[in-house]
């Protein structure tokens, strides 16, 4: 559990983290990434959870710098997951995340032979 400062999100974190568990759910990298967002909130003066923006939570995907697609779009998909999980509970009327997935392909692995 953390301590210190609450955030705009500390509380929806920690019940929704609550409830994923109670489900069953493992949280090892989801936990410690919404703290990070919460924290993120803080720095930039965000004091309510009304006021996040779509230009927020940009802002903070463009902070955690992603090598590949795939940890991008984890890290996206765990915010969507919370912002969704926000409206079903009726603190938010809408989610405020309009991030897409990134969409690059794999890279094809090295061939060794000559196609003869």
């Amino acid at each position: 559990m953390r301590t210190g400062y609450e955030g705009p999100l500390a509380s929806s974190v920690s019940s929704y983290l609550a409830h994923k568990r109670t489900l069953g759910k493992q949280l090892e990298k989801t936990e410690p990434m919404l703290h990070l967002l919460d924290d993120y909130l803080i720095a930039h003066g965000v004091g309510e959870i009304s006021q996040i923006t779509p230009a927020y939570l940009e802002g903070f995907l463009n902070s955690r710098p992603r090598r590949s697609a795939r940890s991008y779009n984890e890290l996206l998909g765990m915010m969507r997951r919370l912002f969704d999980w926000l409206v079903r509970q009726e603190k938010l009327a809408a989610s405020p995340l309009q991030c897409s997935p990134r969409r690059v392909p794999a890279e094809r692995r090295p061939f060794l032979f000559n196609s003869d």
